[in-house]
């Protein structure tokens, strides 16, 4: 496992962050609780509130100047409309910076249905420093463009049996530069590799790629000639289908192909239907070179591969490889996500080594994470290569229930901090 110091790269990054705001006890209908948590960091600067169940509260934000030292806040609320707080929200709300032990309030009163009550549970995001880059903010690195075509458009007609791995691929005609990976019934699927397969050797200063020659026996696809490979996995493992669902935020970069090039998926079907189901996705893209290329994806398992009991908590370790993200290269973590099972966990830890990525602890409702949760984006430290990105999480129902989670980032230059880009 790699030194836990934090490297000079680390100190001078700009990170993005979360700060647990559950409460952990029910709260009776029609009565007005504070709710609060004190940043540990030096700065911390939200702008992102995410409720779980949003619909079933009534909030308002006690904006407290940075310094002060009051216990609670003698400020009127400001109203905070489920647009603004539910986990698909497009809306934003200015928010003060806080300060070291500094308080994020919030004012909560329970309107749903339940005469017993439930517990709050909530987050915030925000920037860990004062002078954030925001052209270098995940949601600008992993956003696509609207205007994107489809490059690829791959209906399988072989069915995959329930529980069985299968490799599909699909080959692109013409130079492209892809943005979006959709499965159909993404939730359905389980992703255990994405393999960039280049017919030419790409050119110097990106991801490392393998040279793969005709009579190597571990090609999966026969081809003549030779061919580079590249896993966009940095750690083998499972990722969750909803990753690459219709309606995920998360981008797909596997730099620019060229015909002849392809993408090779492998899977395994997890639905229901016990004659197993057909493959199906597309590739979105551009035909144009963008005027601004974004790094490459690099993807990381971080599913616990078992069901979680009841009330029970779980920890995932994964560590980039060397060999998959390139010597001299250490992984950014742009964010996370949790297959359709997320309401049923709580994130209680993320760490890079030994340094928490949140700005203080507690619980961060799973569904903070889910495919369709918006303004959820990291930027972690600097995780080097072979060392522990860990993640804890808790099963908050009471029966088993398996835990599914990739993590998805861009792989930087630890010399100059620069995101690395395959040409």
């Amino acid at each position: 496992m790699a030194e836990m110091n934090r490297t000079d790269l680390q100190l001078r990054q700009s990170r993005r962050v979360v700060l647990p705001l559950s409460n952990g006890r029910n709260l009776l209908p029609g009565e007005d609780h504070y709710v609060f948590s004190r940043s540990q960091l030096e700065h911390f600067a939200p702008d992102r509130v995410l409720v779980k169940d949003a619909h079933r509260w009534s909030v308002g934000y006690l904006p407290v100047p940075t310094g002060s030292k009051q216990d609670y806040p003698s400020v009127d609320p400001i109203s905070l409309p489920t647009s603004v707080i539910q986990e698909r929200s497009v809306e934003s709300i200015p928010l003060l910076p806080v300060d070291r032990c500094g308080k994020f309030f919030l004012l909560v009163r329970y309107v749903g249905p339940d005469q017993a009550g439930e517990p709050f549970e909530a987050c915030v995001f925000g920037a860990a420093s004062e002078s954030s880059d925001p052209s270098r903010s995940p949601m600008n690195l992993n956003s696509t463009d609207s205007r994107a075509v489809v490059l690829v458009d791959s209906r399988g007609e072989e069915r995959a049996s329930r529980g069985a791995s299968m490799i599909f691929a699909a080959t692109v005609s013409s130079e492209c530069w892809p943005e979006r990976l959709i499965i159909d019934d993404a939730a359905d699927w389980v992703v255990s590799d994405v393999v960039v397969v280049r017919r030419s050797a790409p050119g110097p200063g990106g991801m490392p790629f393998r040279r793969v020659s005709v009579a190597d026996p571990s090609r999966d696809i026969e081809r003549s000639g030779e061919e580079w490979r590249r896993s966009l996995l940095a750690q083998e493992g499972d990722l969750p289908g909803d990753m690459f669902a219709d309606d995920a935020l998360g981008a797909f970069r596997p730099g620019r192909l060229m015909p002849g090039d392809s993408v090779e998926l492998r899977v395994t079907y997890q639905g229901e239907r016990r004659d197993g189901s057909p493959f199906s996705f597309r590739i979105l893209g551009s035909k144009k070179m963008p005027t601004v290329q974004l790094p490459d994806s690099v993807y990381m398992s971080m599913s616990a591969g078992c069901n979680v009991l009841p009330h029970s908590s779980v920890q995932v370790t994964s560590r980039p490889q060397p060999d998959r993200l390139g010597h001299g290269n250490g992984l950014v973590v742009d964010g996370l996500v949790i297959d359709e099972r997320a309401d049923c966990f709580a994130v209680n830890d993320l760490k890079v080594g030994n340094f928490s990525q949140f700005a203080q602890s507690g619980d961060v409702p799973g569904v903070a994470w889910s495919r369709r949760a918006t303004g959820n984006s990291l930027i972690t430290d600097v995780v080097l290569a072979e060392m522990d990105f860990v993640l804890v999480a808790s099963n908050v129902r009471s029966s088993n229930v398996g835990f599914v989670c990739g993590a998805y980032g861009h792989a930087v230059d630890l010399e100059t901090g620069e995101p690395i880009v395959t040409r």
